[in-house]
């Protein structure tokens, strides 16, 4: 049973001191947009039974705004120049909204779930900083 522990507190330590933003609130931060403030430090019971303190966990840096703002800016202008040329063939007969709403309703999750993450990825160095 003892070992068993061991090997549990273990397993909790290292959990604890990866450093993923999106499981911030399982580690007890209290708000995720202050990376860094952390309500307490857990302390778990090791096997002979003494409190064992373990350390805060890792936080990645939240990029700024700004940064943001411009990283969003460059992948979203490609993005709707492209899908606008693509598309215009069968955009040219639809009225500015229609056009807006085709246009916008292919690129939003193009940017979603391919060009931020990429974007967010290849730029992470310059985003952290």
């Amino acid at each position: 049973m003892a070992m068993v522990q061991t090997k549990l507190i273990e397993a909790i330590q290292k959990i604890s001191q990866t450093p993923k933003f999106l499981g911030a609130e399982l580690h007890g931060f209290k708000d995720v947009d202050r990376v860094g403030e952390y309500s307490s430090i857990s302390a778990k019971r090791n096997s002979e039974g003494t409190a064992q303190q373990l350390s805060p966990p890792i936080a990645a840096v939240k990029p700024s705004k700004d940064k943001m703002v411009w990283l969003t800016w460059l992948a979203l202008y490609p993005l709707v120049v492209g899908v606008s040329l693509l598309l215009e063939p069968w955009l040219v007969f639809l009225s500015l909204p229609l056009r807006t709403l085709v246009v916008t309703g292919v690129v939003v999750p193009l940017m979603g779930y391919f060009a931020m993450p990429l974007m967010t990825e290849i730029f992470q160095e310059w985003l952290s900083t």
